[in-house]
C-alpha cells in the first residue's frame, strides 16, 4: 500500500513540475496569451487535486476516530475505496468497526436482560447520580409511586416528598423501616442504600422492599409466642393459689357447710392454715412482680443520645462487673479496636445492655473450669460499628435459639425472661440490632450493631 501511494505522489509532483516548466516557457513567449492562462488553470487543477488526494486520508481517518469517539460504528467509511492503494486501511478499519458493532450489540443485550432481571425483581429498585438524574429504575418502583416513568427523584418528590426525603437522606449501607401510603393502604417498606463509583461519577442505588405482610406475620408469631410465656408463668402462680384456697376452705368448713369456730381447729389445723395463707402470699408477690417487670419493660424512657466511644463504654462496664467476675471465677477479657469506634447513644442504657449480657454468661460460665468472657468492638464498614460479648460456655440449644428475646422467656430458675428482650427494646430505640450466634460446646456470641 504504502510504495503505490508514494508512486501516485511522485507522478503527481513530476506532473506539477513539467507543468510549471511548461509554464515558465510559455511566459517568455510574446503573445501565447491562450496558451499562457490554459497552463496556469492546468496547474491551478493539479495543485487542488494533489491537496484533495493528500487530505482524502486524513478526512477519513477523521471520519473514523469521531466514529470511534461518538460510539457509532453505523457513520465508519467501511465501503471499499476506489483507490486501491489504500485497501489494506480501509480493510483494517472495517475489522474495527464490526468488532465495535459486536461489542456494543453486547453491551446493548447485557443491559436488556439486566433490564429483564431488576424488572422480575418484586423489590423496588432505583440508581441515580448524585445530581438526581436517575439512571435504571425497575417495574416494581414504577408500580410503588404508580408513576410510568422515573427520570429524576424529583418525579418521586412530587408524588410522596417524605420518600424522598428517605432516599436522599439515607446513609449508605444502612436500612431504615419506614410507613409508605401504598395503592393497596398503608405498609411498611424496608429502605436501603449502596454507594458507588462508576468511570469518575457518583452513584447510589436504593432499593424499597415491602415487608408488611411478613411483618404482621412476625408479629402475630411474636404475640402467640409471648401469649404462650404468659400464659404458663400466670398459671404456674394462679394454680397452686387456687388448689390451696379451695384446700383452706375446705378445711374452714363444717359438715353442714357452715364456717368453723377458729377454736375449733387442732394445732396441725393452724399450723396448715398459715403455712398455706403464707404461699399464697408468696405467689401472689411473685405474680405482681411479674406484672411489675411487664410494666417495666413497656415504659423504658427515651434514650439521650451523647458521642460515646465504645472502648470507654466497655472498660468502663468491664471494670463494674469485675467484682461478679471474680467471684464466679470467670475471667473478662477485652478486644478492643485500635480505630476507636464512636457512635450516638444512651451511655446509661448501653451499660444497662452490656451488664445483661455480661451477667448473663457469667451466670452460665460460673462453677466452669477456665470460663472466659471476651469482649470486643469493631468498626464494619457495611455494616456499622459494633460490640460483640462471646463466652466458651456450652452453648445455647437450638429449640430455644429462636426463643431467648421474647419476653418472660427464660431457662433460669430465678430468672425473669426480660433481659434479652429489653436489650432488642434498648438496640431498637437506638435504630440497632442484637443478634446471636451459637453451636452447641463451642459457647454463644451476642453481637450489637449500631
Amino acid at each position: 500500500m504504502g510504495s503505490c501511494f508514494r508512486l501516485r505522489i511522485v507522478f503527481r509532483v513530476v506532473l506539477i513540475g513539467v507543468v510549471m516548466a511548461w509554464l515558465v516557457y510559455v511566459l517568455g513567449k510574446n503573445q501565447w496569451y491562450v496558451t499562457t492562462g490554459v497552463s496556469a488553470l492546468v496547474l491551478v487543477g493539479l495543485l487542488i487535486e494533489l491537496v484533495k488526494f493528500l487530505e482524502k486520508t486524513n478526512r477519513d481517518l477523521a471520519h473514523f476516530l469521531s466514529s470511534l469517539e461518538s460510539d457509532d460504528p453505523a457513520v465508519m467509511p467501511v465501503n471499499r475505496p476506489a483507490n486501491r492503494s489504500f485497501e489494506e486501511l480501509y480493510e483494517a478499519m472495517s475489522r474495527v468497526a464490526s468488532r465495535m458493532e459486536v461489542a456494543r450489540t453486547d453491551r446493548e443485550v447485557q443491559y436488556r436482560y439486566l433490564q429483564t432481571v431488576i424488572n422480575h425483581v418484586e423489590i423496588a429498585m432505583i440508581c441515580f447520580r448524585e445530581d438526581g438524574r436517575v439512571e435504571l429504575v425497575n417495574r416494581a418502583a414504577r408500580n410503588l409511586f404508580r408513576l410510568e416513568r422515573i427520570r429524576r427523584l424529583g418525579d418521586i418528590e412530587s408524588r410522596d416528598p417524605s420518600m424522598y426525603r428517605v432516599i436522599r437522606e439515607i446513609k449508605p449501607g444502612k436500612r431504615e423501616l419506614v410507613r409508605f401510603m401504598s395503592h393497596s393502604g398503608m405498609t411498611k417498606l424496608s429502605v436501603s442504600a449502596a454507594a458507588f463509583n462508576l468511570q469518575g461519577r457518583g452513584y447510589r442505588l436504593i432499593s424499597l422492599q415491602d415487608i408488611g405482610t411478613e411483618l404482621e406475620a412476625q408479629e402475630l408469631e411474636s404475640w402467640q409466642k409471648l401469649i404462650r410465656v404468659l400464659t404458663h408463668e400466670i398459671m404456674n402462680s394462679v394454680t397452686p393459689v387456687s388448689s390451696l384456697s379451695n384446700a383452706l376452705n375446705d378445711m374452714l368448713a363444717g359438715e353442714n357447710g357452715d364456717l368453723r369456730p377458729l377454736n375449733s381447729l387442732d394445732p396441725g389445723e393452724v399450723e396448715d392454715l398459715y403455712e398455706g395463707l403464707r404461699a399464697i402470699e408468696q405467689r401472689s408477690r411473685g405474680l405482681l412482680s411479674f406484672v411489675g417487670s411487664y410494666k417495666n419493660l413497656t415504659r423504658l424512657p427515651d434514650p439521650q443520645f451523647r458521642d460515646v466511644s465504645l472502648n470507654d463504654l466497655v472498660a468502663g462496664t468491664v471494670h463494674l462487673m469485675k467484682p461478679q467476675s471474680e467471684k464466679s471465677g470467670v475471667c473478662i477479657r477485652q478486644k478492643l479496636s485500635q480505630e476507636d469506634p464512636h457512635v450516638p447513644a444512651d451511655p446509661d442504657m448501653m451499660e444497662r445492655v452490656l451488664i445483661n449480657l455480661l451477667q448473663n454468661a457469667l451466670d452460665i460460665l460460673e462453677g466452669q473450669a477456665g470460663g472466659e468472657v471476651v469482649v470486643s468492638t469493631g468498626i464494619d464498614r457495611e455494616k456499622g460499628h459494633w460490640i460483640e460479648v462471646r463466652d466458651n460456655g456450652p452453648g445455647i440449644p437450638p429449640e430455644i435459639l429462636d426463643k431467648i428475646f421474647i419476653p418472660f422467656f427464660t431457662t433460669k430458675k430465678q430468672g425473669s425472661g426480660i433481659g434479652l428482650s429489653l436489650i432488642r427494646q434498648i438496640m431498637q430505640l437506638h435504630k440497632g440490632s442484637v443478634s446471636v450466634r451459637s453451636a452447641q460446646g463451642e459457647g454463644a456470641a451476642f453481637i450489637i450493631r449500631f
